[in-house]
């Protein structure tokens, strides 16, 4: 918990708090001595990195090619809601389509790494205890056919 801070982009989306990780954290590999000074990654949470980063090889493998490239980062981000009741992620795209002379040239620069995201990947760690109906947090998927969108019921593998 000591890891993470609330999150500075998009305050009136994301009311998150957010840590990012690198699988040489708390050990001699990491870049930065502060990293090597963390605690290390627990086994669990090394294998959840590791199956992230492995969407992009699974893709390429299908012949899934509708971005030039995937870029994987080396490091992740790990958000974290409270579950206070106000925090939330609201409504937003992954990618930036709009040109530069509509958003300004700033804001279209800021987005750079949203204009090559064709993909993105997210893997929920909730509590086992975890229920949609009484704790909320689903994830909300906005398709042409569910204006309103439609929360996914799919409880995964534990």
């Amino acid at each position: 918990e000591k890891r993470f801070a609330l999150s500075t982009n998009d305050a009136d989306v994301r009311q998150d708090r957010v840590c990012w990780l690198r699988e040489t954290d708390g050990t001699p590999a990491a870049l930065v001595v502060q990293d090597q000074e963390l605690a290390r990654l627990d086994e669990a949470l090394l294998r959840c990195m590791r199956c992230l980063r492995g969407v992009a090889w699974t893709l390429e493998c299908h012949q899934y090619y509708c971005s030039h490239e995937h870029r994987v980062p080396q490091q992740v981000q790990l958000a974290w809601y409270p579950g206070d009741g106000c925090s939330h992620y609201g409504r937003h795209l992954d990618s930036c389509i709009e040109p530069a002379h509509e958003i300004g040239l700033m804001a279209w620069l800021r987005a750079n790494d949203y204009r090559r995201r064709s993909v993105t990947a997210i893997l929920y760690l909730n509590d086992p205890s975890w229920n949609l109906a009484t704790d909320g947090g689903g994830l909300r998927l906005y398709l042409d056919q569910a204006p309103q969108g439609s929360v996914c019921q799919h409880e995964g593998d534990t």
